[in-house]
């Protein structure tokens, strides 16, 4: 199996969803592939000192022979010569950390037990060591990177990698890692007794002669993890930084591990999904988020729903936007009323906060928005300038919105001297003038874009001739633009629930 690009799994997740309102949920699949991608290099750019160069080259081919097969003693014995010949200030912790590991699957060598369909939990764990589940290219280390990343087989069927790997029969050649996923629950409490081995595997990714990082070997203990995940469909831990499993300290190896601990204490008598949800329940958003959005993938949409409900509101008691845009595209619309309480409140709003009301609000908020815009075009700077600043900002990421000109016809006032300022995405800049566009200017710009008139309206004109094409642009909209493309009424949406 090979992994696909990032750009192509971002489709992927696309087409996952059974429709364009689900759009809000891709942001989680699009953040796990950036995880699986660039782990190693992000993580030895920050921590990694200078490698000696033969070493690496030494390293690279022990990797080689460990993908092989060949002997561990006789390739932890050339990597300890290797290392012996090299200054210590210059061996990498990752080769340090690999010898430790070669030597312990040399110690177990004579020990393991035969592979084959009818071997016990204890012995497939043991067996890890044997897999070469990970093996030669970049990608193939998502599985653990990201273990409950989706791949759609076909318009109507998304699956977990794992469980696509898993999809063949038993023989005597199956790698353990597979079988290890035949048993479903039964190897969780084993899998959760390995993930601290720091056993080597035949998982390995050989990297090209000129990269000035080790290669990779995979640990029994992150396979094991990787596999916990998968079966269990939950995510014990979060990476930083995009560290591997086994590169993060000891604390947080080990809050990992007392989490997985203590879950199985309680889930083991429960149904996989309710265990699930009991996992999701006891931690953060950001570490719960990938987990529910697997819930919405298998159509498991009213407990995602009730799960995103119980994270909207936040600790201080604002609204938690990510959560809110999910729970949007899944179709409840009761976090756009928590956004207008909010904002009322606060007089703030974020630019993103507007673009989520612009791009699925009905009436109430566009009132809303219609209201802080007007004042905050008239008002001294203060924040209901910001807050009109943001409300325009979030108007050019919903543009296609039947609620983006009425707002934007607000803006068109030719005397306005108030600039947009920066933070406008590079598309939406090109059409402004050069240095100092004011709001003015944005919505003038805009509204003949998205309405295909000429107006006059040119951003590389002097200002006097751009006011000129403001004015025309107001002109029009007073007499008929706004019949065209008035929005109250245009529509009408449900205030919470899901559609």
């Amino acid at each position: 199996m090979s992994q696909p690009p990032e750009e192509d799994l971002q489709g992927v997740a696309a087409r996952a969803l059974p429709n364009r309102r689900r759009s809000g949920l891709v942001c989680f699949l699009a953040a796990i592939c950036l995880v699986a991608a660039p782990a190693g290099a992000q993580r030895n750019k920050n921590v990694a000192p200078r490698a000696d160069k033969v070493l690496l080259a030494h390293w690279r081919t022990a990797c080689e022979r460990v993908r092989d097969g060949d002997p561990w003693s006789e390739i932890a014995d050339g990597l300890q010569s290797a290392i012996d010949a090299t200054d210590v200030d210059r061996v990498h912790p990752d080769i340090s950390m690999y010898l430790d590991a070669l030597r312990a699957a040399a110690r177990e060598a004579g020990d393991l037990p035969q592979n084959r369909p009818g071997a016990s939990p204890e012995e497939l764990v043991s067996l890890l060591t044997q897999s070469h589940v990970i093996q030669g290219q970049r990608g193939f280390d998502g599985l653990l990177f990201a273990p409950l990343h989706v791949h759609a087989e076909s318009s109507t069927v998304t699956r977990m990698h794992w469980n696509q790997l898993a999809d063949q029969p038993e023989h005597e050649f199956t790698d353990p890692a597979i079988r290890v996923l035949h048993r479903e629950r039964d190897i969780i409490p084993h899998l959760i007794a390995a993930l601290d081995d720091r056993t080597a595997t035949r998982c390995t990714f050989v990297r090209p002669a000129t990269s000035t990082n080790p290669s990779d070997m995979y640990l029994r203990g992150e396979l094991a993890m990787a596999l916990l995940e998968a079966l269990a469909k939950c995510r014990f831990y979060v990476s930083e930084r995009y560290k591997r499993f086994v590169h993060h300290d000891d604390a947080k190896r080990r809050e990992a591990i007392a989490l997985a601990e203590s879950w199985w204490q309680t889930a083991s008598e429960m149904t996989p999904l309710d265990a699930r949800s009991q996992l999701i329940s006891r931690v953060a958003y950001e570490h719960a988020a990938e987990m529910i959005n697997l819930l919405v993938i298998e159509n498991h949409t009213e407990r995602a729903v009730s799960h995103l409900r119980a994270f909207l509101i936040q600790d201080d008691g604002s609204v938690r936007l990510e959560a809110a845009r999910s729970l949007v595209a899944l179709g409840d619309q009761s976090p756009l009323a928590a956004i207008v309480r909010q904002v009322r409140e606060e007089k703030k709003i974020t630019d993103q906060e507007a673009r989520l009301l612009v791009a699925e609000g009905g009436n109430r908020e566009y009132r809303l928005l219609r209201e802080l815009l007007g004042e905050g075009l008239e008002a001294v700077p203060g924040d209901q300038v910001i807050a009109a600043r943001n409300i325009l900002r979030g108007i050019t990421l919903a543009l296609e919105s039947r609620m983006a000109i009425p707002l934007l016809a607000i803006a068109l006032d030719p005397q306005d001297t108030t600039t947009i300022g920066t933070g406008v995405a590079r598309e939406i800049q090109e059409l402004l003038p050069d240095g100092g566009a004011t709001r003015a200017d944005l919505a003038a710009a805009l509204i003949q874009q998205e309405t295909r008139r000429n107006f006059r309206y040119d951003a590389e004109a002097e200002p006097e001739f751009r006011r000129k094409g403001i004015a025309r642009i107001r002109d029009w909209w007073e007499r008929e633009g706004s019949a065209v493309y008035r929005f109250e009424n245009a529509r009408s949406r449900r205030g919470d629930g899901i559609r």
